[in-house]
């Protein structure tokens, strides 16, 4: 029982924890206010606030100011509506702040240019993700450039059967290089998986110490 009673002790809310609430809940978020008070959940916090009488009631259409106006041209390029709601300005929720950027004509420029778009289209087909990702598309992953490449129907055009020169390079390489490095550098023509694939028909198995190639 005594160790039942210290640990409601240890949880019950501290009379200067809710002078925090009470004092910073008008200005901030209650995320923010989490920040001050770190040993209480985000949850806790709201439910503290609403026990205390403190209910935030946003009105639908509230006028900007001008101060809030400038704060939101100067962050709105770097950072998202609930990032801004949180950090800048407060007293907007983040779909107020998103009303307010498409009413301003705030739009943040497409994460895929029309130039990128057009080298996904010509040479999507051509090479694997990571390929395009090493070619092209630094700033991308390589699940973006794949999703993007789904996204437009783009599919591999590769062959399906092997050469034996091909044959020959998996088997003498297979077990020393990884998977990508061979596809990337010495089987472009041929994807990943198709590579796997091959070289556990051959039962080729890994000893992960890359040599040099040969010339």
């Amino acid at each position: 029982m005594k160790r039942f009673e210290e640990w409601r002790n240890k949880i019950r809310w501290k009379s200067w924890e809710e002078d925090i609430i009470n004092d910073n809940w008008p200005q901030k978020s209650d995320r923010q206010i989490q920040k001050l008070i770190p040993n209480r959940t985000l949850k806790s916090i709201v439910r503290k606030r609403r026990e205390l009488g403190l209910k935030k009631e946003m009105q639908k259409h509230q006028i900007w100011t001008p101060e809030e106006t400038k704060t939101l041209l100067n962050v709105w390029k770097d950072y998202n509506q609930r990032e801004i709601s949180e950090q800048f300005i407060p007293s907007k929720t983040p779909v107020q702040i998103n009303q307010k950027k498409m009413q301003m004509g705030l739009k943040k420029p497409p994460v895929w240019s029309d130039e990128e778009r057009g080298l996904l289209l010509e040479y999507g087909e051509k090479y694997s993700s990571i390929e395009l990702k090493k070619l092209f598309f630094h700033n991308k992953t390589s699940n973006q450039i794949a999703w993007m490449r789904k996204h437009f129907g783009i599919k591999r055009n590769l062959p399906q059967s092997w050469a034996e020169e091909d044959l020959d390079i998996l088997k003498k390489y297979g077990s020393i290089w990884p998977d990508e490095d061979i596809q990337y550098e010495l089987l472009p023509h041929k994807s990943l998986m198709q590579i796997q694939r091959k070289r556990r028909d051959l039962n080729i198995k890994k000893n992960y110490r890359k040599q040099p190639i040969k010339k």
